[in-house]
């Protein structure tokens, strides 16, 4: 059954909330921003094409193949094969439900309303109908989208209105079932998924009240925070409800209490405490690391794992930014502070991408320079000079650009300190193979470039010397 953690709610990253009592932390804290809205900047990021980039996995624009390649033939061949198998394994899942449903709808019809196995047999035909009609959700929405656009009206909706009537029978006639707490449960997760979030919130406050006890209880307080954190948007509220699931971290599945600590992190962050909301989102890292709980947890938890550390990556990164007096080792100081350097670099690169994204091009050199102290044999080392160059070249810093390329080829090169670093092994003589063309082609595309600049401009004696230096530097 699907829980809390698979719905995470997207939150918006443009937004403004006004706060009182601000004060500015001391020391290497984060500062708050005086006025509490991002907006992301959609200039272009100063890096050549893709095909001169190396890569985060350290290619020039080509993945690295590992193992021997199989076939093209061999490959569709064993693709329609695991296909069908696929295609069969649903098919007879479909029947074993059909079947199940079949035997449970008589059962439902011609036993006395007073049988003892009434209840459990409705929540399991319950759960059986619901599944039925996100398959044929599937088929109806699949329908919708092979009509033309001008021929297909609304979309298809779910419809759990037979399930939840099932389910409501139970909470109507049987109070005394021992798996009331369940249908409380599942009926409150329908009625959410219909966006019917005062009848959620309804269920799970009777399963907080009535059953103390009831393995759903950090659940019903999840769905409790989430009812409050988008629909009242009072984050204090919010934050006691959250606080509670986190206190049952022993006892719930990681992508809940990952989940649970990402939304809190945003209610310190709405409520103007951006230090602790900073510790939050990377103590989601240290939540979701898959050497954490790689045991623990399914391919599906990985995912939402996974995800859930994305985001968390994605709003650490914005919330250091709202301020644009923070630095990339302002940055460093607090995740040494807080004990997350180990993330540094993954959140430094983050940062780097985000600070070219908004063109605050000085700010993203530095941190691309950052990143190089603190890795210096990391297989991207080849990538984050050129990231410096393209910074130097989108402000126009000719002098700068020239010792860039030079530093590049020194250190960046066959035969370079680097280049020894990395692994004898195929991947890693591929990436340096990848670093040598992409800084020879990015050198060579940004002198004629800038050559051909000044030949337009022809009053700017630096842009002719820079051409000239760059020259220099290939030749």
């Amino acid at each position: 059954m699907a829980g809390w953690a698979s719905l995470i709610v997207s939150a918006p990253t443009t937004w403004a909330a006004p706060r009182s009592g601000d004060t500015a932390p001391a020391g290497d804290a984060i500062r708050p921003a005086a006025e509490r809205t991002i907006t992301v900047a959609a200039a272009p990021r100063p890096t050549r094409s893709t095909r001169d980039i190396v890569r985060e996995g350290g290619s020039s624009g080509r993945p690295i193949m590992r193992g021997p390649k199989i076939p093209e033939a061999l490959r569709r061949q064993l693709q329609s094969r695991l296909d069908a198998r696929v295609d069969a394994d649903l098919a007879q899942t479909r029947a074993l439900r059909r079947e199940a449903t079949g035997l449970l709808t008589k059962f439902v019809t011609e036993s006395p309303r007073d049988a003892r196995e009434m209840p459990e047999a409705l929540v399991r035909l319950g759960e059986l109908t619901w599944e039925t009609e996100r398959d044929r959700f599937i088929d109806r929405f699949q329908a919708w989208e092979r009509k033309p656009i001008d021929q297909r009206g609304p979309a298809p909706e779910l419809d759990y209105r037979a399930a939840r009537d099932l389910f409501g029978r139970v909470l109507r006639d049987y109070r005394w079932f021992d798996q009331y707490d369940l249908a409380l449960y599942v009926d409150g997760f329908l009625a959410f998924e219909q966006g019917r979030e005062d009848e959620a919130r309804e269920r799970f406050e009777l399963i907080l009240r009535d059953f103390p006890s009831s393995r759903f209880i950090p659940d019903a307080h999840m769905a409790k925070a989430e009812a409050i954190f988008n629909g009242k948007f009072d984050y204090a509220a919010a934050l006691v409800e959250y606080e509670t699931v986190l206190s049952y971290r022993t006892q719930i599945d990681p992508a809940l209490y990952g989940l649970a600590l990402f939304k809190s992190a945003w209610c310190y962050w709405r409520l103007g405490n951006n230090d602790q909301a900073a510790r939050r989102f990377v103590g989601v890292f240290e939540a979701t690391d898959p050497g954490a709980a790689s045991g623990k947890v399914s391919l599906a938890q990985r995912k939402q794992l996974d995800e859930l550390q994305g985001e968390a990556l994605k709003y650490v990164v914005e919330v250091f930014t709202e301020d644009e007096k923070n630095t990339a080792q302002d940055l460093y100081n607090f995740l040494t502070k807080i004990g997350g350097e180990r993330f540094s670099g993954k959140i430094l690169r983050a940062l780097a991408g985000q600070y070219y994204d908004q063109a605050h091009y000085e700010r993203g050199i530095e941190a691309y320079e950052l990143l190089i102290r603190l890795e210096p044999t990391n297989a991207e080392a080849g990538r984050w000079i050129l990231q410096i160059a393209g910074g130097y070249q989108a402000i126009e810093d000719w002098p700068h650009l020239q010792s860039t390329f030079a530093r590049a080829i020194a250190d960046y090169t066959t035969g370079s300190a680097w280049s020894r670093a990395q692994p004898r092994t195929p991947d890693g003589e591929a990436h340096v193979a990848a670093a040598n063309a992409a800084i020879e082609t990015a050198l060579r595309e940004d002198a004629t470039a800038l050559h051909a600049k000044a030949q337009k401009d022809r009053t700017s004696r630096a842009e002719f010397d820079g051409a000239a230096a760059l020259y220099g530097v290939y030749l």
